[in-house]
C-alpha cells in the first residue's frame, strides 16, 4: 500500500538543503546528551551514525527557528541519501522531526520540519550552542579558511573573460599570508576592524523569537551579530560584510527580524533605498524611488484594483531586473537571468502574469523599458558594475559599524541595511547619512524598514 503523504503545507514554507556543518562544540555535547540516545540506532557504522545524526539535528534545529525546512533526497541514486533516510526516520520516530515526502521522480524532495518537542528541549538556545564564535586571522594561516575575520575566494565568475568558472573552481579560497594580493599590515587592519566590530556586538544582548503559526508556540534565541569581510577573486573587489550560520542576523526572515530585542529594547532596521543604482546617479538622484516602477509598469500601477501587496511585488521584479543589469555581461544574460529570477521566485506566477499579461512585456522587454527609464545610467549597462558597487557599499557599511562602535551601540550590518535599537534610530540616521556622503560624495534616502 502507497504511504499517505502527510504535512503538505511545509511545501509553502521555505526550506534549506541538507549540508554538513562544522558543528560548534557545546551543540554537539547537547546533542550527543539529548538527541543521539532517543534514536534507536543499530547496525554498522554506528559512530558514523551518530556524527549523521548530530547533523541532521543541528540541521533541523537552525531551519526550525526560523520557520523553515530541511530538504534532502531519498533517492538512493544520490550518494549518501540512503544512510540519511535511516536517520531521518530514526528522528521522526522519536519526536523530533515530520516529513512531507516528496516525489523524487517529480524532483520534489523530501522535507523534514523540527517539531516542537526539539527545540523545547532547550528554551533558549543559547549563541555558543549555535555558533563557533572563534574567528582566525588569514593574514597568519598558510592554509586559509572561512570561519576568518577576513577571507578571499575565487568567486563564481572569471574576472579576466566575465565566464562562469567551472563548478571544482569556484569560490575556493586563496591564501592571503605570503601573497602578493595586498600588503599584510593592511590584510592586519582590517582583520583588527572586524574583531573589534564583532568584540563590541557581542556585549550586548540579542534576542529573536520565531512563533509556530501551526501551535503557536515561540521559540527564542539568539542571533549572531558577528560579520565577516569578504572578497571575491581579487582582494577589494565584491567586497562586502557576511554574518556565519544558519540563524545569524543576516540569514533571519524579515519577521523574525522585527521581534528581535537588543538589549531588551525593540530593534528598528534602516536601509538604504536604492543604493546600488542610486549611487551611480551619485549626486543627481531622480525620483524618490529611484527603480521608477510606476514608470517601468505603468498598466499595472494604472488598475483601480491595484493591492499594495501587487505594488510591492512589482516593485521587487523592476528592482531585481534593474540590479541584473548591473551585474551581468551581456543583454542576453540578463534577460535569461531575469526570466529565471519569476521561475524560482515564490511569487513568481503572479509576476509572469503582470508581465506577460497584463503589461504585455516580456523581459526582453522590460530591459528595454529600464534602459529608457536610465539613459543617463547607459554606459553602466551589462558592464558588471555591480561588483564595484557591492564593494562600495560594503565600504560604506564599514565606515558606519565603526561610528556605531565608537559610541558604544550596537549594529547588526545586513549588507546595505543596519539592524538596531529602536532608541538609536536617530544616532542610526545620522551616522548613515555622514557615511554614504563620505564615500559616495551623494545624497543618500533611508528608509526606515520598521
Amino acid at each position: 500500500m502507497a504511504r499517505k503523504n502527510k504535512n503538505q503545507h511545509f511545501r509553502e514554507l521555505a526550506s534549506r538543503m541538507y549540508a554538513e556543518h562544522e558543528i560548534p562544540p557545546d551543540f554537539n555535547a547537547f546533542a550527543e546528551d539529548r538527541i543521539v540516545p532517543a534514536l534507536e540506532l543499530k547496525g554498522y557504522k554506528l559512530d558514523e551514525k551518530r556524527r549523521l545524526a548530530v547533523q541532521a539535528a543541528y540541521n533541523l534545529v537552525n531551519t526550525g527557528l526560523m520557520g523553515a525546512t530541511v530538504a534532502d533526497a531519498r533517492d538512493w541514486a544520490v550518494q549518501g541519501a540512503k544512510q540519511r533516510a535511516e536517520i531521518w526516520d530514526a528522528l521522526i520516530a522519536a519526536g523530533f522531526a515530520q516529513d512531507c515526502r516528496g516525489s523524487e521522480a517529480a524532483k520534489m524532495v523530501t522535507r523534514y520540519r523540527a517539531t516542537a518537542e526539539l527545540l523545547e528541549l532547550r528554551k533558549n538556545w543559547e549563541m555558543r550552542t549555535l555558533f563557533d564564535l572563534h574567528l582566525h586571522r588569514n593574514s597568519e594561516l598558510a592554509e586559509p579558511t572561512r570561519q576568518a575575520l577576513v577571507y578571499l575566494h575565487s568567486g563564481t565568475v572569471c574576472r579576466f573573460t566575465g565566464q562562469m568558472l567551472p563548478e571544482e573552481e569556484q569560490r575556493q579560497l586563496i591564501a592571503l599570508n605570503g601573497t602578493q594580493y595586498v600588503h599584510p599590515a593592511g590584510i592586519t587592519h582590517h582583520e583588527n576592524l572586524v574583531e573589534q566590530i564583532n568584540q563590541s556586538n557581542l556585549q550586548h544582548t540579542w534576542r529573536a523569537t520565531h512563533v509556530d503559526p501551526i501551535t503557536g508556540r515561540s521559540a527564542a534565541f539568539e542571533p549572531n551579530p558577528g560579520i565577516r569581510q569578504v572578497h571575491a577573486g581579487k582582494m577589494w573587489r565584491a567586497t562586502r560584510y557576511y554574518s556565519w550560520g544558519m540563524v545569524s542576523g543576516q540569514n533571519l526572515p524579515r519577521a523574525i527580524r522585527q521581534t528581535m530585542l537588543i538589549d531588551g529594547e525593540p530593534a528598528a532596521e534602516l536601509d538604504y533605498a536604492g543604493m546600488a543604482t542610486r549611487m551611480l546617479y551619485r549626486k543627481f538622484p531622480t525620483d524618490r524611488d529611484v527603480y521608477k516602477p510606476e514608470k517601468i509598469l505603468p498598466r499595472y500601477h494604472g488598475y483601480a484594483n491595484a493591492t499594495d501587496k501587487g505594488k510591492a511585488q512589482a516593485r521587487e521584479l523592476v528592482k531585481a531586473a534593474t540590479n541584473i543589469c548591473w551585474n551581468v555581461s551581456s543583454r542576453g544574460a540578463a534577460n535569461s537571468a531575469i526570466a529565471g529570477y519569476m521561475a524560482t521566485h515564490p511569487d513568481g506566477k503572479f509576476l509572469r502574469k503582470l508581465l506577460y499579461d497584463v503589461e504585455r512585456s516580456s523581459p526582453a522587454d522590460l530591459i528595454g523599458r529600464i534602459m529608457a527609464a536610465h539613459t543617463r545610467l547607459s554606459r553602466y549597462f551589462f558592464s558588471q558594475v555591480g561588483t564595484d558597487l557591492m564593494t562600495k557599499d560594503g565600504t560604506v557599511m564599514m565606515h558606519l559599524l565603526v561610528a556605531f562602535i565608537d559610541a558604544g551601540k550596537p549594529a547588526l550590518a545586513i549588507h546595505d541595511s543596519v539592524v538596531c535599537r529602536a532608541s538609536d534610530v536617530a544616532f542610526a540616521e545620522e551616522q548613515m547619512g555622514e557615511a554614504y556622503r563620505y564615500v559616495v560624495c551623494g545624497e543618500p534616502v533611508i528608509h526606515r524598514v520598521f
